[in-house]
């Protein structure tokens, strides 16, 4: 019998096999990687898709949110005690660039009162006619307490 043979000389074997535990590991991470792109698509196969219209939308929100608590801020620091100032209500039109105000102040003397002021242009209006003209038209309406999302 040669004793350098590569062959078992009984049972015609090559001997052990090199390399298997890295073929087995080269096999569970092919699984593995299927399976984390398997969960990958599914993950994404359950996003809701939003239309342009509801992406538009919810950006226009969060404009006006922005806008209203700018202008907000302006008003709580144009009065004597900014700390009394309760918000009634406030309504905009569809695009934010008019914002109306329904608010409660207190007076010099404590007691509260209430007041209207229309932000547009950049500026607080104060005046009945002011009000007339940028807070009763059609297309004023209610805010929202907190915008949508946008993603």
């Amino acid at each position: 019998m040669i004793e350098t043979a590569d062959k078992c000389p009984h049972c015609d074997s090559l001997g052990p096999k090199k390399n298997r535990r890295v073929m087995w590991m080269m096999i569970g991470l092919v699984i593995v990687l299927a399976g984390a792109m398997g969960l990958i698509i599914f993950n994404r196969s359950q996003e809701k898709v939003r239309t342009r219209a509801e992406i538009d939308a919810a950006r226009r929100a969060e404009k006006i949110h922005q806008r209203i608590m700018s202008a907000t801020f302006l008003l709580k620091t144009s009065v004597a005690d900014p700390d009394s100032v309760q918000m009634d209500d406030i309504k905009t039109n569809i695009d934010g660039s008019v914002l109306c105000y329904q608010y409660s102040v207190k007076d010099r003397n404590g007691k509260m009162q209430k007041k209207k002021a229309a932000f547009a242009e950049g500026d607080f209006h104060y005046s009945a006619g002011s009000w007339g003209i940028y807070c009763q038209s059609k297309d004023i309406m209610e805010v929202p307490d907190k915008p949508p999302p946008i993603d």
